[in-house]
């Protein structure tokens, strides 16, 4: 399967977003909130915004606490990471202040709990630089449980919610990703049974591909697959219990 990256809807509808935050009134309301489903390609879209826009990507850990998110920040930009938590926010700020670096952080719910000691660390950077953030969340109640921090809330200019593929979106990823011939047929069965997430799509495209390789083909068949799932989110099948 080729690499590559397709400019979906989704990610256009993020790209607008991200102009239109970039000439915002309130400086301070500096954060992008993006929610979606699971396997909707969220990930892909804001890595790819980090190349368009220079950002710098951060995974968020479940472990993390303020001092962690401190140090990762100070690793990412070469800042002295020694002293107190203060010291060191007060060194990334300036850092920021400067250069412009736009931030994304990706699995932001692991950074809400019952507190958002975390997350205020992230709101004093953006309000002391007014650098743009991205907030990228992989579950669907972020935004429930952000409303209980209107501190946080109110600093979050714009929500952007990815949605499944659009046909058109769907036969743009699978021309620039597949590496086989695959008919019509099987594209509409891909279609269906992936729900047009992007994640389902690609393993869809990896096991259509191992099927050709096995066979010796190029070409790949709705024929070839009777009976035979494409693509499977183990979140929608029941499970059996034992007796």
């Amino acid at each position: 399967m080729k690499q590559g990256f397709v400019r979906t809807r989704n990610y256009q509808k993020l790209l607008e977003t991200i102009g239109q935050m970039e000439s915002r009134g309130a400086r301070e309301a500096s954060l992008i909130l993006v929610e979606g489903e699971p396997a909707l390609g969220k990930t892909a879209a804001v890595q790819r915004i980090a190349v368009d826009k220079q950002a710098s990507v951060f995974r968020c850990q479940a472990t993390w606490g303020k001092r962690s998110l401190l140090d990762t920040l100070a690793d990412e930009f070469k800042v002295d990471k020694r002293g107190r938590n203060q010291e060191v926010e007060n060194r990334l700020i300036r850092h920021l202040a400067s250069f412009q670096t736009a931030l994304v952080f990706d699995e932001v719910q692991h950074i809400i709990g019952t507190t958002a000691a975390t997350l205020e660390c992230v709101r004093d950077i953006t309000d002391a630089t007014e650098v743009l953030c991205i907030l990228v969340a992989g579950t669907a109640d972020v935004q429930n449980r952000l409303a209980r921090f209107p501190q946080i809330a109110s600093r979050i200019g714009a929500v952007v919610s990815f949605q499944p593929l659009t046909e058109g979106d769907f036969l743009a990823v699978v021309k620039q990703v597949a590496e086989v011939e695959i008919d019509k047929p099987l594209l509409a069965r891909l279609y269906q049974e992936s729900a047009g997430k992007t994640r389902l799509v690609l393993n869809g495209v990896a096991a259509i591909e191992r099927v050709c390789e096995a066979s010796g083909t190029r070409k790949a068949s709705e024929a070839m697959f009777k009976d035979v799932a494409l693509c499977q989110e183990w979140q929608g099948r029941r499970v059996r219990r034992a007796a």
